[in-house]
């Protein structure tokens, strides 16, 4: 049996409540080291939410409220290593949190 090779994974994570989000987007996560390999996103806001991956430059995803996917990067040989970003589409939330995290190795 050939030996396994380890991997450094390690999280990181950001928060913002609803109450704060605007209009424009605001950064909930910034550049972290090493390869982000899956995302863990939550939206527990009353409104839908707009996420960019690259600080605010491209509308990446819309989250409509209690939207909650983990998205497998690594499954689509893809990798994370930007700024999430997020932003209200058009009405403020009145309640519930935005959080991402993300699982990385380096």
């Amino acid at each position: 049996m050939a030996a396994r090779s380890r991997v450094n994974v390690k999280t990181a994570g950001g928060r913002i409540a609803g109450t704060s989000i605007t209009g424009s987007y605001q950064n909930v996560l910034s550049s972290v080291p090493g390869r982000g390999l899956v995302l863990v996103i939550a939206n527990s806001c009353n409104q839908e939410l707009v996420v960019s991956l690259d600080g605010g430059t491209t509308d990446w995803m819309y989250f409509p409220p209690g939207y909650s996917p983990n998205i497998d990067l690594a499954a689509n040989d893809a990798e994370y290593s930007g700024t999430v970003s997020v932003k209200h589409n058009g009405v403020a939330p009145a309640s519930g949190v935005f959080s991402v995290g993300v699982i990385r190795c380096e």
